[in-house]
């Protein structure tokens, strides 16, 4: 199996595997006889415990090289899955062993959450060194769509595999994880940070500012998005709460299928024009924040959506582009998981703070959301466009 195809089949397993997991949120909680915000704090801290692990892995990349940190987060991911399938067939079987389950599903989630975040950032590293720098976008673009993917089908088969019981849709993923290792263990790529510590010449790490602060402030603003959804479409449609929330989750999987769209075809059409498609993602995703603010139509909400989801993915896709290929061949890879890991501190703090704020006011909570791609649509940009401007001035004087 090669590389690309292994990368590939471990992203839809992993994006899959966390899909379900949050469908079955209703099944476990009977399970395991907890109360949701108990579940909830088990399955949702483990977003925390990835944003703090995945910078760990990039060290250990540039330190080991990518392939023994893939294998490495693989296995690891295996084994959290299994440990969950046991806790679940454990708990089943009698309820004097819901306290072992309950300490099963703890760690299995703490194993899972640690190793698998690191599965996207590290394989998007990997593209940098792996073709032209032309086609960096459309290839990070393209895993990107395989990671959407993979969550469109855990949505969309989790009803036809509970018919089977509860352990399927939990386990099925595992022999895939096996063949992922197959392949793994079978391909080889070129790994600079190796050559470069066996030269003895490894320079020091730059900080990628610009990119964390994009990264950070786009997914502030998406977590805002998903938080107020729900509650805006339950003001501006006079639906009941049930209804608000079902409506969300159509809307949402328009969203997803929206953004996996942009990231396979808009992403190559800018090429190696990384900041024309930043600034055009970041810009799409301002009309999509007003489109929520003033939109009072099922239609309207629905565009609304469609065009946040495609500008974030695109502008999202931009910012790795440009930290990733200014960065050295040895850090590309804990460049990739340090982002990845800002990214998902920014999708929880903007989750509290905005859902904070619209429980004041929906549409002012969402008009403050809105400005945040608004105005990194206008300050990156412009700060590219400064430093390259400073640099030719300082090139002309050394003439």
């Amino acid at each position: 199996m090669p590389q690309n195809y292994a990368i590939a089949l471990l992203l839809l397993s992993n994006s899959f595997h966390q899909s379900t997991l949050v469908v079955l949120v209703p099944v476990l909680q009977s399970i395991y006889d907890l109360p949701l915000s108990a579940l909830s704090l088990i399955i949702g801290g483990g977003l925390l415990v990835s944003a703090a692990s995945v910078p760990l892995w990039g060290r250990l990349a540039t330190r080991h090289g990518t392939k023994p940190v893939l294998i490495a987060t693989t296995t690891a991911s295996m084994i959290g899955i299994a440990v969950l399938a046991a806790s679940v067939a454990l708990t089943i079987s009698s309820d004097q062993f819901i306290y072992s389950g309950l300490f099963l599903l703890i760690a299995s989630r703490l194993i899972y959450s640690m190793s698998a975040c690191a599965a996207l950032p590290i394989s998007q590293a990997l593209q940098v060194s792996s073709g032209q720098a032309t086609a960096l976008l459309g290839r990070l673009g393209s895993l990107g769509a395989v990671n959407s993917l993979g969550r469109l089908a855990g949505n969309g088969l989790i009803g036809p595999l509970l018919t089977f019981g509860i352990l399927l849709p939990v386990a099925i993923v595992l022999p895939f994880y096996a063949f992922v290792l197959h392949g793994l263990r079978r391909t080889s790529w070129p790994e600079p940070a190796k050559l470069a510590r066996q030269a003895q010449k490894i320079p020091g790490y730059r900080l990628p500012t610009v990119g964390i602060l994009s990264a950070g402030g786009i997914q502030l603003a998406v977590g805002g998005a998903y938080v107020l959804l729900g509650p805006l479409l339950k003001d501006r449609l006079a639906l009941s709460p049930e209804g608000a929330s079902g409506v969300a989750g159509l809307l949402l999987m328009a969203a997803l299928a929206t953004g996996m769209v942009s990231q396979l075809f808009l992403t190559r059409l800018f090429r190696d024009r990384f900041m024309s498609a930043f600034t055009i993602g970041c810009g799409l995703a301002s009309c999509g924040f007003a489109f929520l603010v003033v939109g009072s139509t099922m239609a309207g909400l629905g565009i609304g959506t469609c065009l946040l989801a495609s500008g974030t993915a695109l502008a999202l896709s931009a910012n790795q582009a440009t930290s990733l290929a200014a960065a050295n061949d040895i850090y590309r890879s804990q460049t990739s998981t340090l982002l990845a890991s800002v990214q998902l501190l920014g999708l929880a703090a903007g989750t509290s703070l905005f859902g904070i704020l619209g429980s004041i006011d929906v549409a002012q909570a969402l008009t403050a959301a809105a400005f945040l791609p608004l105005a990194l649509a206008i300050a990156v940009p412009s700060h590219h466009f400064l430093k390259a401007s400073l640099q030719t001035i300082r090139e002309g004087s050394h003439e």
